[in-house]
C-alpha cells in the first residue's frame, strides 16, 4: 500500500496493485497544473487513512466507508490519524500538520462533492461539524509560535479612521497625501492585492464594462506588468504568473480612486497612480513607511491588541492576511460554498498558483467572531467619505 508515480501520474495503489477508488476520484478535483510532488504529498494522506481503515474495518474497507457516508467510522479514522500524527510528529521533532490537513482534505472534499449537494443533507451537515472540530486541531511536535493572520478588530477599525482623510486623527500633512494613502489603504484591504501590486496600478488600471446579467456597469482592476519606463530603485512586479489576474472592484473604491485622480494626485507625465510629493511613483519601501506612521497613531487598546498577536506594528501585507480571512468567511459563511470551492475562488481572487496551499493557512483565523464587523467598520469610512462630498452611497 503506497503511492507510485504511474504513466498518468501519482496513484494511490492497494497491495494488490489497484488504484483506491476515492482517492481516485479525489484526485480528479486538482487542476491540471499540479505537481508531481504536491500531489503525491496528498495521495500519501490519504494513504495513511487507507493504512488506518484496513487496520480498524477490514481491507479496503475505507472505499466501502465513504460510498455508505458513515459518519461514525469517518470520525473514528480522522481521531485516529490525528493521534497516529501527533504522537509520530512528536517522537520525530516534525511538522506533520500539512499531513493531516490534507488527509481532512480528502475526506471533506471528496465527500462534499459525491455525497448530497444539499445544504440540508445530513451528511452534509456532519460534516461542516467534522470540519469544524477538525479545523483546530494540531499535530506539529511543539506548540507553534504562530500569528494570527486576520488584523484585530480594533486595529481595523482605527485603521479606518485614521486614514481617512477628513479624520482629526489622520497624520498626513497634505490632501494630496491624506487622499492617495486612503486610497491605498482600501485597495489593499478590500482587493487583497499585493504591495508591489499596488505600485505597480496605472491611471488606466481599473475599467468598466456592461453586465448583460446584471444589467449594470460593473468594475475591474487589471492586476498586470507595465512596459512603462520604471525609474524605481526597486522595481516592483508581479510575484508569479497566477498574480496577473482582473479583480473586481466596488463602485464606491472607484469613486474615491476618482477624487484621488481628479483633484489630490500631483500632475505628472508616469502614469503610475500612486505618487510621492516629489510627482514619481511611490515605491515599496515609501508604502512601508505610510503604514509605520499610522501604526504610531493607535490608541494603547490597538497597541495592546497588536501585542497580542505578537506583533509591533501593522504592515501592508496585514491587510491582504485580513482580506482573505475576510472574503473565506463571505465565501463559506454568507454564500455556503463548501472549503474547497472557497479555496479555489481565493487562489484565483489573490493570485495563487491553482494548487497553492495559502488558502488552507486562513481557515483557522476565519472564525474570529467580530472580524467581519471591523472589516465592515473600516469600509464604512468609504461611505462616510463619500457623503460628505456630496455623493449618496445609494446612488453608486
Amino acid at each position: 500500500m503506497s503511492v507510485h508515480v504511474l504513466q498518468a501520474g501519482p496513484a494511490c495503489l492497494d497491495a494488490d496493485g489497484v488504484p483506491r477508488l476515492w482517492a481516485t476520484l479525489w484526485a480528479t478535483l486538482w487542476p491540471l497544473t499540479i505537481s508531481n510532488d504536491t500531489a503525491k504529498r496528498r495521495l500519501r494522506a490519504a494513504d495513511l487513512l487507507y493504512t488506518i481503515s484496513d487496520e480498524l474495518f477490514g481491507y479496503r474497507s475505507l472505499d466501502e466507508v465513504l460510498t455508505a457516508g458513515d459518519l461514525a467510522k469517518i470520525h473514528s479514522l480522522l481521531d485516529a490519524a490525528h493521534h497516529r500524527l501527533r504522537n509520530r510528529a512528536r517522537s520525530e521533532h516534525s511538522n506533520l500538520g500539512k499531513t493531516f490537513d490534507h488527509a481532512k482534505a480528502f475526506i471533506f472534499d471528496a465527500m462534499a462533492r459525491w455525497h448530497g449537494a444539499g445544504s440540508l443533507s445530513p451528511i452534509r451537515r456532519a460534516l461542516d461539524e467534522l470540519e469544524t472540530h477538525y479545523r483546530e486541531a494540531d499535530v506539529d511536535a511543539v506548540e507553534k509560535d504562530m500569528k494570527i493572520r486576520a488584523l484585530p478588530e480594533i486595529v481595523v477599525r482605527e485603521l479606518g479612521e485614521i486614514f481617512n482623510p477628513l479624520s482629526p486623527r489622520n497624520p498626513f500633512r497634505t490632501a494630496s497625501l491624506r487622499w492617495r494613502n486612503f486610497l491605498l489603504f482600501l485597495l489593499l484591504l478590500t482587493l487583497g492585492i499585493r504591495r508591489g501590486e499596488s505600485a505597480l496600478m496605472t491611471t488606466a488600471s481599473v475599467y468598466s464594462e456592461f453586465d448583460i446579467r446584471l444589467g449594470r456597469m460593473v468594475y475591474f482592476a487589471n492586476i498586470m506588468e507595465t512596459h512603462e519606463a520604471d525609474q524605481r530603485s526597486e522595481a516592483p512586479s508581479l510575484k508569479t504568473e497566477a498574480s496577473l489576474r482582473q479583480i473586481p472592484i466596488a463602485k464606491s473604491l472607484v469613486r474615491i480612486l476618482s477624487v484621488y485622480e481628479v483633484e489630490h494626485r500631483p500632475v505628472s507625465h508616469t502614469p503610475f497612480l500612486l505618487l510621492s510629493q516629489k510627482k514619481k511613483p511611490l515605491s515599496v519601501r515609501q508604502i512601508n513607511s505610510v503604514f509605520e506612521s499610522a501604526t504610531a497613531g493607535f490608541s494603547d487598546e490597538a497597541i495592546a491588541a497588536l501585542a497580542r498577536q505578537r506583533r509591533e506594528a501593522v504592515t501592508p501585507h496585514d491587510l491582504r492576511h485580513t482580506c482573505a480571512v475576510m472574503r473565506l468567511k463571505r465565501h463559506v459563511d454568507g454564500q455556503g460554498l463548501s472549503l474547497a470551492l472557497a479555496h479555489q475562488r481565493l487562489r484565483e481572487f489573490f493570485g495563487w498558483d491553482p494548487d497553492s496551499e495559502m488558502p488552507a493557512h486562513y481557515s483557522r483565523a476565519y472564525s474570529q467572531p467580530k472580524a467581519a464587523e471591523a472589516w465592515d467598520f473600516a469600509l464604512d469610512a468609504t461611505l462616510d467619505v463619500l457623503r460628505h462630498l456630496g455623493i449618496d452611497p445609494e446612488e453608486l
